[in-house]
């Protein structure tokens, strides 16, 4: 151990730390290194950083859980935390556009690995680096915490960024929320809907803490032929209202029921284009239902996109037709481009939604509603920049620097709900 500290700063500040969970004392607390004049370590005890490790089950692409974490972790204080970050995959895009922000990160292969592989090998990682803080983020990553959690003496914060109530429902999850109920120091929900979820599978309250995903409030602006440029390629005509949506194509995005409106709309003449951006397991599904309906000259999807913003620019009205959304970070995107936006009012969406205030509420699974919604704002422009404009003034309350600040006091003993008026 002495060598290793001898060639690892992080290891001399992990190992002083561990040190007092035993009651024992090092002079070293009270003194400062000889370190260059100018440098973060000569103005900054670095053993008093927390070391923290933050796992994240990086299975289906990057959805909302993985884009809010690699928010978190852009903006996280590097002057009070050293933050490395676990993937359970190989080292993709992602995990590479991670690790500018992070001190190291660890990619471990389960799938042709193996569990029993992976965990050990993160066990290892834990005990020769001595984290502090293990922060989980979706199921795997989850089980993983609770059982380090049972091996070391680290400190337990799980994230839950879903709802589901199957997860709930059946016994293995059942097991889950009771043991980790007692082992698990905090649970952060994206939503009031997932905080209330938590509870009811168990959760004690003193442990439930509510932090939303954070968005940028500043994006970068696409160039102003962008949008002329693609409807120019798609064949559309330039005065074509484009409804868009950025999702995850899973059965529960419920996009079946937004290509269901287009149709109807189509059929009435009213001239309309979808835009989905994303992918995933539904697409077959999908482009076949597109095709029965006649609908390929009138929606398009463009897969995964790295470009976003340019995305975002060719929507007029943005729609999000989910069947259940834990927070609804895309929508909340969405609002701060001054988009209006017609949405299920499903989950924790409901959080920051108000109908005929910042957007047009419907049910879910209902075409017909979707369609309703979205004819209000082809018809109604100035209502539709009226609740655009009010729609980016809420977003603002999710801006990252912001919540930033909820997670870091999180991580320092401080917990404080997002909707306390605190922040």
């Amino acid at each position: 151990m002495a060598g290793r500290c001898a060639n690892c700063c992080w290891s001399l500040n992990c190992a002083l730390k561990w040190a007092g969970r035993d009651g024992s004392e090092c002079a070293v607390f009270s003194m400062r290194l000889k370190w260059p004049a100018g440098s973060w370590l000569y103005t900054r005890k670095f053993w008093e950083m927390k070391k923290i490790l933050v796992m994240i089950s990086n299975f289906n692409g990057v959805g909302g859980a993985e884009t809010a974490t690699a928010r978190f972790l852009s903006k996280i204080s590097r002057e009070k935390f050293i933050i490395d970050v676990c993937f359970f995959g190989f080292e993709d895009e992602f995990a590479l556009s991670v690790k500018k922000d992070v001190n190291n990160i660890y990619c471990f292969d389960v799938k042709k690995r193996g569990h029993i592989w992976t965990f050990f090998e993160i066990l290892k990682l834990v005990k020769r680096e001595k984290y502090e803080i293990i922060h989980t983020h979706l199921a795997l990553a989850d089980l993983y915490g609770l059982f380090l959690g049972w091996l070391t003496p680290v400190k337990l914060i799980s994230t839950e960024h879903n709802l589901s109530d199957r997860r709930k429902a059946t016994l293995p999850g059942r097991v889950y929320y009771r043991l980790a109920g007692r082992r698990v120091d905090y649970f952060v929900g994206v939503s009031s809907k997932v905080v209330e979820w938590l509870r009811a599978a168990g959760i004690p309250e003193k442990k439930l803490v509510l932090i939303p995903n954070p968005i940028e409030i500043n994006p970068k602006q696409a160039a102003p032929s962008f949008k002329k440029d693609f409807l120019k390629s798609c064949r559309w005509p330039e005065d074509s209202t484009v409804i868009g949506t950025v999702a995850n194509l899973r059965p529960v995005k419920g996009l079946r029921y937004l290509i269901d409106s287009i149709k109807i709309l189509v059929d009435e003449g009213v001239n309309v284009r979808l835009v989905i951006a994303g992918e995933g397991p539904e697409r077959g599904s999908l482009e076949r239902q597109i095709e029965a309906n006649r609908l390929s000259g009138h929606v398009r999807l463009l897969g995964f996109r790295k470009d976003i913003e340019n995305v975002y620019s060719l929507f007029d009205i943005y729609v999000s037709p989910s069947l259940m959304e834990g927070f609804g970070m895309a929508i909340a995107e969405a609002m701060s481009r001054r988009l209006p936006v017609v949405s299920t009012a499903a989950g924790g969406v409901t959080d920051f939604l108000e109908h005929g205030k910042n957007s047009y509420l419907v049910r879910p699974r209902d075409p017909s509603a979707l369609a309703e919604g979205i004819r209000y704002f082809v018809n109604n422009k100035a209502g539709a920049v009226k609740i655009g404009e009010t729609a980016f003034i809420d977003a603002g309350r999710f801006r990252t620097e912001r919540l930033v600040a909820c997670l870091e006091d999180l991580y320092e003993g401080r917990e404080q709900n997002f909707f306390s008026g605190s922040v």
